[in-house]
């Protein structure tokens, strides 16, 4: 892993760089491990498959957009097997750590991508979203989770899962940053109907506990008031059971057809709940699932007669706060149990969002046993950006604030560093540290003082056993212009682990490196 989150498979280093210029110029971001970064192996959070895969040739559209724009991806992050989960344990890879609720699970399948925003390892980061899986990890860690208008953004260089319900998403600490980031990727605005009323469903409130429905009802009252929009409560009419059902059908079946192959190739392969899953759609009954199809068109057509009358609906974006963390990776049978009727019960709310493929954003507004819990706005389809600006116009201390600028340069910066050091990018490490006589740089046997000496020293040495893993890191601001990065790493090959320390400056042309500390440990 790259960070003590374990919310990285690869990185934290500049891995594709964004262009100069654009929105976006100067930000960072992440990837979860479904979708293709030019030159990265994507293994979908299993490690068979990522043995059998080869590097990608290029971006997926999603991602090229972003570099486009300026951002630069710094790092590939965990994700739940497969995809098919809503948890954050993934049994090949250390579980991702919730930053904001460290004994609570993240949530999945973007899980990793979760625990690196909240984390501040990145200001946003892409995941997807089939049955919840950026709507629920956003909601366990605090964040802001936007699940596009299904078909909005290509699925081309993705991992699919069932693909009528895939849709390409991101995370984000702040809603500035989500809704920066939306005008990006998602196509213009196509007409949705101007919203009159914000809707609570009847339904979805006997789905949770009194205390999740008083939280949802009263963050409904209040964005009500805030878009200066009614507000009524409302039956659907139809039980969201049946809702689940036509999901799960459509769902299982969608995704033995994508991996079933695979999986009767692999036995074993797969952790046996995951597999479970699988084949729950290996011998479907195709009458059955036409039949789910055929339901679904019904039941989209009447969540549609609301939305088209310019209704929001508000609704928890999980079941409840996130599971306890421990016991299920213990592998407690109750606690297992336990999560597996709060993915029932969450799955029931996230198939309005999923059978319908209307636009879902999650805000981190609520708390229930003072644990972060989401509120979720669902709009019309083709509504993306409508939602995200009523997000943005909400009132500023509802809400996490962006975060700062300049953390966001330096950190970008250090992941500059770290991959001119594994790839021993002798002009761009020379670059980082500040010009003139008193910039130092202690090594394990040597010192080296001015910048001069160390480009020397730079230019020198040999290109070997530079690569390393970091273990753990910490990037922050100690006062104006100043700024400090410790690391514990682990050196490829030997296995030798070390600590660095340096002191950042931030210069006219960018944050660069004034002090450098590099050591050993015994061992």
């Amino acid at each position: 892993m790259g960070d003590q989150w374990n919310a990285l498979r690869v990185g934290p280093r500049i891995l594709r760089p964004g262009t100069a210029g654009g929105p976006l110029a100067g930000r960072v971001f992440a990837v979860k491990d479904l979708i293709d970064v030019a030159g990265q192996t994507i293994g979908g959070g299993n490690p068979e498959l990522l043995a059998e895969r080869k590097p990608a040739e290029q971006d997926a559209p999603v991602v090229a957009a972003l570099l486009e724009a300026g951002a630069s991806c710094v790092g590939i992050t965990q994700t739940d097997e497969l995809a098919f989960s809503l948890t954050g344990v993934n049994r090949h890879y250390p579980a991702p750590v919730n930053p904001r609720h460290p004994d609570r699970v993240t949530g999945g399948s973007s899980s990793g991508s979760a625990a690196a925003v909240a984390a501040g390892l990145v200001p946003f980061a892409l995941g997807t979203d089939t049955g919840g899986s950026i709507r629920v990890p956003a909601s366990y860690c605090g964040l802001v989770g936007v699940r596009p208008t299904h078909g909005a953004l290509s699925l081309d260089g993705v991992l699919r899962l069932a693909p009528s319900f895939d849709t390409v998403g991101w995370l984000a600490a702040d809603v500035r940053t989500a809704a920066a980031v939306g005008r990006v990727l998602l196509p213009p605005a196509d007409g949705a109907p101007a919203p009159a009323r914000v809707v609570v469903l009847e339904e979805t409130l006997a789905e949770v506990t009194g205390e999740v429905a008083a939280a949802v009802t009263h963050w409904a009252g209040r964005l009500a008031e805030a878009w200066s929009l009614p507000l009524r409560r409302t039956a659907l009419g139809t039980s969201l059971d049946e809702w689940l059902t036509v999901f799960r059908t459509i769902q299982c079946a969608e995704a033995w057809a994508e991996r079933g192959a695979w999986i009767e190739a692999h036995p074993g392969a797969l952790a046996p709940e995951v597999e479970a899953r699988f084949r729950a759609g290996a011998h479907g009954d195709a009458a059955a699932v036409e039949a789910a199809r055929r339901r679904r068109a019904e039941l989209s057509a009447e969540l549609d007669r609301l939305l088209g009358e310019g209704a929001l609906v508000v609704l928890p974006s999980a079941s409840g706060p996130a599971p306890l963390r421990e016991p299920l990776l213990a592998g407690d049978p109750e606690a297992a149990a336990a999560n597996e009727r709060v993915r029932t019960a969450t799955l029931r709310l996230t198939s309005l969002g999923g059978l319908s493929g209307a636009p879902v954003v999650g805000l981190p507004l609520a708390e229930a046993e003072g644990v972060s819990l989401g509120v979720s706005v669902l709009g019309p389809r083709g509504a993306d950006r409508l939602l995200l600006e009523l997000a943005e116009a909400l009132p500023a201390e509802w809400l996490p604030e962006p975060p700062d600028p300049a953390h966001e340069e330096l950190v970008a910066a250090f992941y500059r560093y770290e991959e001119a050091l594994v790839t021993n990018d002798v002009p761009t490490l020379i670059e980082l540290f500040a010009p003139g006589p008193d910039t130092i740089r202690f090594g394990p046997a040597d010192a080296a003082y001015g910048a001069d000496e160390i480009a020397a020293f730079r230019r020198a040495r040999p290109a070997t056993d530079l690569e390393r893993e970091l273990v753990r890191y910490d990037v922050r601001i100690i006062a104006p212009g100043a700024g400090i990065a410790s690391t514990e790493f682990v050196r490829a090959g030997s296995g030798r682990r070390g600590r660095q320390t340096q002191t950042w400056k931030r210069h006219p042309d960018g944050w660069k490196v004034e002090l450098a500390h590099v050591s050993l440990l015994p061992g």
